[in-house]
């Protein structure tokens, strides 16, 4: 039998995993301050804003690609590498989804419905970088795509294009469920799932959109 793996202690856990991912929210959190310092300050105009938001996104994630197929010796011996590109992945696609969010809800430089597309793209990337990045990533893919019909309320919100989007998100997420065998996600997914339908039906529900719901819940089944 394989030697039993040494248990590591508090100092050794804290080093290679708590502190990695205590940095990814941190720099996760500044590109939000950045863009209320910037308004507060008076820096910039609005789309400039956005625009370094979108790129301090991207350099994230690009790094954590990068860190991924090309693992930093010094930060090998030091951390557990395994956790550092879905830390700089995760926190770049938040800068991302925060940028867009604050170009269509702070600053009205996106309509309503090409907000929803660009914020669900961000979503469905999140899942696609999951297949490589693990697990943290999927999770915020899938929180991230089933707060997009929060985020973005269309003032002539329709049934059919929005439980459309969260049939292809649900099916999306199962299917990455299914490819990592992840069978936690299948709950989360499901709950995300069937949320929205009660939600609707307690608001802008009408008999119209009975035949939408059924469509939905017979697809989901």
């Amino acid at each position: 039998p394989k030697p039993a793996a040494p248990r590591r202690n508090v100092e050794e856990r804290l080093t290679s995993q708590w502190l990695i991912w205590v940095g990814a929210v941190a720099v996760a959190l500044s590109a939000v301050f950045l863009f209320r310092y910037a308004v507060e300050q008076g820096w910039l105009t609005e789309v400039t804003r956005v625009g370094l938001g979108l790129g301090l996104g991207g350099l994230l994630v690009a790094a954590g690609d990068w860190t991924r197929r090309h693992p930093v010796g010094a930060v090998r011996r030091a951390v557990n590498p395994d956790h550092v590109p879905p830390a700089l992945t995760g926190s770049g696609l938040f800068a991302v989804f925060a940028s867009l969010w604050a170009a269509h809800g702070l600053f009205g430089l996106l309509p309503a419905t090409l907000a929803f597309v660009a914020l669900g793209a961000v979503a469905f990337m999140a899942l696609a970088l999951s297949l490589v990045q693990g697990p943290f990533v999927a999770l915020m893919g899938l929180l991230a795509g089933y707060l997009v019909p929060a985020l973005v309320r269309a003032p002539d919100a329709a049934a059919l294009p929005l439980f459309l989007y969260l049939f292809v998100l649900s099916a999306a997420c199962l299917g990455v469920l299914v490819w990592r065998r992840w069978w936690w996600f299948a709950y989360l997914t499901l709950a995300g799932a069937m949320t929205w339908p009660v939600l609707w039906l307690a608001g802008p529900w009408s008999a119209a959109d009975q035949g939408v719901l059924s469509a939905y819940a017979l697809g989901l089944a």
